[in-house]
């Protein structure tokens, strides 16, 4: 999401997605990831970055559904 900052982006995906800025191990540091700096992406890049994660239970659909919100999202955040 170049240009905004991830705060923004999670705080407008509240209730409708669980992402983070983080790695999952420093989910609750309020920093860039630090995987993300090593793979040599920038720090303005890093703070416009979110995780998302899937697991076990993760369907199709619930892809399908994080995309659409996506797609949506990224229209209204600019």
């Amino acid at each position: 999401f170049a240009g905004i900052n991830s705060a923004k982006i999670i705080k407008h995906f509240a209730g409708k997605l669980a992402v983070a800025t983080g790695s999952a191990c420093t989910s609750a540091l309020p920093q860039p990831s630090h995987v993300l700096k090593a793979m040599g992406i920038s720090e303005k890049d890093a703070y416009s970055s979110i995780r998302f994660s899937i697991g076990k239970d993760t369907t199709p659909t619930d892809i399908e559904n994080t995309v659409a919100i996506v797609k949506s999202a990224r229209e209204l955040l600019k």
